[in-house]
């Protein structure tokens, strides 16, 4: 089935959106570099990131874009990785969400979402290199071989 490049990024962001609002000072930044991206529903993308790029993907995973009030938002430290939880009220409805990171941030994450009881599909992120010469942050590319930069579908660069 052929998914829209849309589709596709949002699955490399699928996990760290679905952990909104986490505090972005809470979490580690992604290494620098080319990170590739599966899950059982996608047949995977790879992001080209720098500091600048972890950042926004941790601004985003903030929710300041979306009018989310939080009762509760928790990070722990796990011998593994990071759990998130979180209880939150947004656009009249309350939801409740944990998110856990497996692995490190330098070379490898599962990333595994429950929201409401659903969970989905755990999302496999590995480091795979630097980015290739042509690439700049925020570029990703698409199984069919097309190429983004995030930054474009997300309005700009971040500030």
């Amino acid at each position: 089935m052929l998914r829209t490049p849309v589709a596709l990024c949002g699955g490399l962001l699928l996990a760290m959106i679905a952990a909104a609002p986490v505090l972005a000072d809470e979490l580690p930044l992604l290494k620098p570099g080319l990170w590739e991206s599966k899950s059982t529903e996608t047949s995977g993308s790879r992001l080209c990131t720098d500091a600048t790029v972890s950042k926004k993907m941790m601004e985003m995973m903030t929710g300041d874009f979306l009018p989310i009030k939080c009762a509760k938002r928790e990070i722990r430290k796990t011998a593994d990785g990071y759990i998130y939880e979180k209880q939150c009220e947004a656009f009249g409805q309350s939801l409740s969400s944990q998110v856990e990171f497996i692995g490190d941030f330098n070379s490898s994450l599962t990333v595994k979402a429950t929201v409401d009881g659903v969970t989905s599909p755990s999302m496999e992120i590995k480091w795979v290199g630097s980015c290739p010469a042509d690439w700049k942050p925020g570029d990703t590319s698409m199984p069919d071989g097309s190429k983004l930069n995030m930054f474009n579908m997300f309005n700009g660069p971040p500030k």
